[in-house]
């Protein structure tokens, strides 16, 4: 991004540059990422000390996630797979039956299980999330096969031992560094 003004930015800078992405083909969430990037980059340079101020850049609105919803037919498909291993077919009925995110599912612990009550506690004790965890209902499908998995069970975790949490680069996301 070249500046008419020289090491400062304006919004019309900033306008600029994403019109110019947008010719290239990106879209609107890869502009909102790259003026992000710019952003840390300058806090940085300041906290640094390589620079006097962060001039403000002006970001496209954020858009809205994207999503994609299994339909039922796909989660069929899924859990009929023949000779799909026990914990990942347990996994399978988890996490659309709860609607839990993986580390939810992969902490899920037995004594949070109630089975009198046909209930699954996402949540853990003294978790410091940003977004609670829910406790939600068992169908009668997602109970049934609990209770096949209680009785093998080998560790106080639901999916056969608690995995080691993977360390993520700060700031990666989806996989990606």
């Amino acid at each position: 991004m070249k500046s008419e003004n020289g090491p400062e930015f304006v919004s019309h800078d900033c306008a600029a540059y994403a019109q110019s992405r947008y010719g290239d083909g990106v879209g609107q969430r890869t502009v909102w990422t790259e003026l992000g990037h710019l952003m840390t980059v300058l806090n940085w340079a300041k906290k640094n000390q390589l620079i006097d101020r962060v001039p403000t850049i002006t970001r496209p609105a954020k858009p809205t996630p994207s999503e994609r919803f299994f339909t039922r037919e796909e989660i069929r498909r899924l859990l009929s797979v023949k000779d799909t291993p026990h914990h990942i077919h347990l996994a399978m009925l988890l996490m659309p039956s709860t609607a839990g995110r993986q580390a939810a599912i992969l902490e899920l612990t037995w004594e949070r299980v109630d089975f009198a009550r046909k209930q699954v506690n996402l949540r853990t004790d003294g978790a410091a999330t940003r977004k609670g965890r829910a406790v939600v209902p068992m169908n009668d499908g997602l109970h049934d096969a609990l209770l096949l998995a209680r009785d093998a069970a080998i560790s106080d975790y639901v999916l056969n031992g608690r995995p080691e949490r993977q360390e993520r680069p700060q700031g990666a996301r989806n996989g990606r560094p």
